[in-house]
């Protein structure tokens, strides 16, 4: 087990980190306790905390009156002010003060979501994240980052604020389905790809628990250690968005098919289409974008799906990373950032588009 100090709160990373979080409790004293699950973490995850933290006897020390449990919904779709009315109308009820703490344990919807709600609670109320699926792990983990959808947009609202801790417990991931491995695995390659460090994932043919376990604390270390450098976004961060501008885009057109896109899916594939724009500009020699392209296609080109270049572009435009209006795109290239205003590319975007389609 690893201790990864981010900004101002510290990330336990391995197996067995999970037994921290009574200790963590401790530290914090809170007047109440609010346990935030989704459907899929109150049944596979909330167990496991429940039987944690009783067998510690910490909670027995709590009035039950003070302890209480919100389930919401799962999934991206339930990702809106919506359900964070739900969430804040649950802490009305059980009349939450500010000395509370919110402990969110799920994914990486739930962990953004739970993490802006509690973020805004008069004025903000404390927050542990305990992150169950590789993608919230390796990205909703780190970097203080919370957000919600707005009108079709993704991370549209959302708010910087720390919590903490955060507890990393690869045991989660031996429930999660292999297309979920495969989504938070894309963000490492990100991670990989960013470094300069991703020989390794070449040599891997099998996308489960335990080849991917022994890479998640050198993920993290790689995203921690840029947003210790550039905690608002305002400069070398912005290389984390690497794949997001049209991997956004196209993660919200494949939410109008019959077989949506996760996360990690798209951003894969918004990898790969803005690395052909940055060769197709120049940016990339042949050589980086070969590598990139042979490493993408090899775990996700089942992803590619047709979709409406049109709707991608709009979707675009709307982006939260765009600068007076301008279509803002990062990628990296051995040992430099390249930021590519895109606006003005309409034609060459379309063509860079291809790339992922069927």
């Amino acid at each position: 087990m690893r201790i990864i100090h981010s900004k101002n709160h510290p990330i336990y990373v391995g197996e067995e980190s999970l037994r921290f979080l009574p200790e963590i409790i401790l530290k914090t004293d809170p007047s109440q306790i609010v346990f935030l699950y989704d459907e899929n973490s109150q049944q596979f995850a909330a167990p496991l905390v429940d039987q944690l933290l009783y067998a510690a006897r910490y909670l027995k020390t709590f009035d039950k009156d003070s302890i209480h449990k919100i389930i919401v919904a799962s999934g991206e779709k339930h990702k809106n002010l919506k359900t964070v009315e739900t969430i804040w109308t649950e802490l009305l009820t059980h009349h939450i003060d500010r000395q509370a703490l919110m402990i969110c344990v799920g994914g990486g919807v739930l962990c953004d979501m739970g993490n802006f709600a509690a973020s805004l609670w008069k004025r903000g109320i404390r927050t542990v994240l305990v992150p169950t699926t590789l993608l919230a792990m390796i990205d909703a983990s780190c970097g203080s980052k919370t957000g919600i959808d707005f009108q079709d947009y993704k991370n549209l609202i959302g708010t910087f604020s720390a919590p903490e801790a955060v507890l990393c417990d690869p045991n989660f991931l031996q429930t999660l389905p292999q297309r979920e491995l495969l989504s938070g695995f894309a963000e490492m390659l990100k991670h990989a790809l960013i470094s300069g460090d991703y020989q390794k994932y070449c040599n891997i043919e099998t996308i489960d628990y335990k080849t991917i376990t022994p890479f998640i604390n050198e993920s993290l270390e790689i995203k921690n250690r840029i947003v210790l450098q550039d905690w608002k976004e305002e400069n070398l961060r912005k290389i984390l968005n690497f794949g997001h501008t049209i991997g956004h885009a196209v993660e919200q057109a494949s939410f109008h098919t019959k077989q949506p896109l996760l996360h990690g899916e798209a951003v894969a594939l918004g990898m790969l289409a803005e690395s052909n724009l940055a060769f197709i500009l120049e940016k990339f020699d042949a050589a980086w974008f070969q590598k990139i392209q042979n490493l993408i296609n090899k775990f996700y080109a089942n992803c590619k799906f047709s979709f409406d270049t049109e709707a991608v572009l709009l979707y675009m435009q709307n982006d939260k990373k765009n600068q007076s209006g301008k279509v803002m795109v990062s990628l990296p290239f051995p040992n430099q950032l390249i930021d590519l205003d895109i606006e003005k590319d309409r034609e060459l975007i379309i063509k860079s588009l291809q790339i992922i389609l069927p």
